[in-house]
C-alpha cells in the first residue's frame, strides 16, 4: 500500500528555482569617443579568478542550482527552507523533493518497496555520496528516489526525483555539487525556521509562484 510515500508526496513541491545570472556582467566603463585605447586585461584577469563555486547555501546542505528549475516547498507558499524543494520551470510536476531520516539507508530501501510500483535499482555514487535507489513511476514518467546514509551524521538523506532521473544533465549537476554538514540534524531542525522567501532574497534565487 503506497501510503507512505502517497503521505509524503500530498504536497508535492511544485517549485525550484533558477539562479539569476544578471550580475554575473561587469562594465569596467564605457567611452562615447570610440578613441584608441583598448582595456588593459586586468579586469579580464581578476575576473577569471573569481571562485568557480556557485553553490548557495540551504543551512542543512549547499549545492549548486539545478538549472530549469525555481524554489519551492514541499508545504506550498510561505514554506521554509527545512521542506524546500525545487520545481521545473517548464514541466510543474518535474521536481526534487527531499527527506531527512534517521533510518539506515537500508531499512529505508526495504519501507519504499513494501508499496506497489517501486522496486530497488543499483547503487550510483554521484559526487560525494553512494546512492541507493529506488525507481517508481510518476505520471507516467520514470522517476527514482535516491537515499543515502550521510557519513559522521547519523542520517540518511531520500530525494525524490519526480519525472526525471539521475542522468539528466541538470539533476546529475545538483548532485555532483551536493554536500552535507556533519551537523546535518541540528541544520536541518535549523532550516524549519527560515523561509523559502528569505532565502531566495538573499541569495538572488527566484521563488515559484503557482499560477504564475
Amino acid at each position: 500500500e503506497p501510503m507512505k510515500i502517497s503521505k509524503k508526496l500530498l504536497a508535492v513541491c511544485v517549485a525550484a528555482f533558477t539562479l539569476s545570472m544578471a550580475l554575473m556582467g561587469c562594465n569596467s566603463g564605457t567611452s562615447s569617443s570610440g578613441g584608441g585605447s583598448a582595456p588593459t586585461g586586468a579586469a579580464e584577469q581578476k575576473e577569471s579568478s573569481k571562485p568557480a563555486d556557485d553553490r548557495v547555501d540551504f543551512t542543512w546542505f549547499k549545492a549548486s542550482v539545478p538549472e530549469g528549475y525555481d524554489i519551492w516547498s514541499d508545504t506550498g507558499d510561505g514554506g521554509f527552507v527545512g521542506s524546500i524543494c525545487f520545481k521545473n520551470v517548464e514541466e510543474s510536476d518535474k521536481s526534487i523533493s527531499f527527506d531527512v531520516e534517521s533510518d539506515d539507508a537500508e531499512t529505508l530501501v526495504a519501507d519504499e518497496t513494501d508499496s506497489d510500483g517501486y522496486t530497488a535499482g543499483e547503487d550510483i555514487t554521484i559526487g560525494k555520496y553512494t546512492w541507493k535507489t529506488v525507481d517508481f513511476t510518476w505520471n507516467d514518467t520514470p522517476s527514482v528516489e535516491l537515499i543515502a546514509e550521510i557519513p559522521d551524521t547519523g542520517q540518511s538523506v531520500v530525494i525524490y526525483l519526480f519525472m526525471t532521473t539521475p542522468d539528466d544533465p541538470a539533476v546529475k549537476a545538483f548532485l555532483e555539487s551536493l554536500e552535507f554538514p556533519e551537523n546535518l540534524e541540528e541544520a536541518h531542525n535549523e532550516a524549519k525556521n527560515i523561509s523559502i522567501a528569505d532565502l531566495c532574497k538573499e541569495n538572488g534565487l527566484t521563488e515559484y509562484k503557482p499560477g504564475k
